[in-house]
């Protein structure tokens, strides 16, 4: 009885920790996901940019799960990301000014990158 009891004390231990290890890793993930999107969208803006007009380019992104809202202005574009209920900013600059609008909805996304002043950054 009391081997079950220590054994049931330990398991109970280990669930615990795990859970935990599996939301942090889940929201390493999602990080990681946002960074790499707006890594890709910030050297695809930067580089249309140096090529000047009249450049332009498509590129493919994913946005994580928990995507609340993406903000685009100036040089810096902006990943909101909602966890646990507490919102998080991932934000990425640009040597160039941009404007345009994403769609926050989480998934892939293919935007079209167009050179000028500002750069413009749509949905395709």
């Amino acid at each position: 009885m009391v081997l079950i009891g220590f054994s049931l004390i330990v398991v109970s231990i280990l669930w615990v920790t795990s859970g935990s290890n599996i939301e942090n890793t889940q929201w390493d993930l999602q990080l990681s996901y946002a960074e790499n999107s707006l890594d890709r969208i910030a050297q695809t803006v930067d580089s249309v940019y140096v090529q000047g007009q009249p450049a332009q380019t498509y590129i493919n992104v994913d946005f994580p799960d928990n995507t609340n809202a993406v903000y685009l202005g100036g040089n810096s574009i902006t990943l909101e990301l909602r966890w646990k209920g507490i919102l998080r900013n991932v934000t990425f600059y640009t040597a160039a000014n941009m404007t345009g609008n994403i769609n926050s909805a989480p998934g892939r996304h293919r935007l079209l990158v167009t050179a000028g002043s500002p750069v413009s950054i749509t949905e395709a």
